[in-house]
């Protein structure tokens, strides 16, 4: 089945962030329930429509502009976020800048910040503070990517 948005629309409704059944395909879920179930080993909702999986902030999406993005990006990094202010499209290369991920981290005797600008492209520098590590690092991230500015804030964890 190719699924197109008029059937999106016709099968599912949109409420701040979440899909909830108007025509429900089960027996087992009556019109109005939330679609879909939390599925702890990925983070994310998915739903079955018509027996196919989809992750349910793609099908948001879907439902706001008509298609699948090939890229799909939480601006604040909540998976569990799906109101679609918070969806972009996006790409493989600039959604993996928006991670979670230690990029300003203490490193033997200083704070460290590190950034992957392009494949092979890697830019790192040390700092007496930690803030001064975060405040290099956006500046550097805007940088590069300008406007499309990906979430960073420098987790220690």
């Amino acid at each position: 089945m190719n699924l197109t948005r008029e059937y999106l629309k016709s099968v599912l409704s949109y409420d701040d962030g979440s899909l909830f059944w108007k025509n429900p395909q089960s027996n087992r879920v009556k019109a109005g329930e939330r679609a879909g179930t939390y599925v702890k080993t990925i983070g994310y909702r998915r739903v079955y429509v018509k027996g196919v999986p989809y992750l349910e902030h793609r099908l948001i999406y879907m439902y706001h502009h008509g298609y699948l993005p090939t890229y799909l990006d939480h601006i604040d990094m909540n998976k569990l976020n799906n109101r679609i202010d918070n969806l972009r499209e996006t790409n493989h290369s600039l959604n993996g800048h928006n991670q979670n991920y230690s990029n300003v981290f203490w490193d033997t005797s200083s704070w460290r910040s590190r950034f992957r600008a392009a494949p092979g492209v890697n830019v790192s520098k040390r700092f007496k503070t930690r803030e001064d590590a975060v405040v290099w690092r956006n500046e550097i991230v805007n940088e590069w990517f300008g406007s499309y500015k990906p979430i960073v804030g420098g987790s220690c964890d």
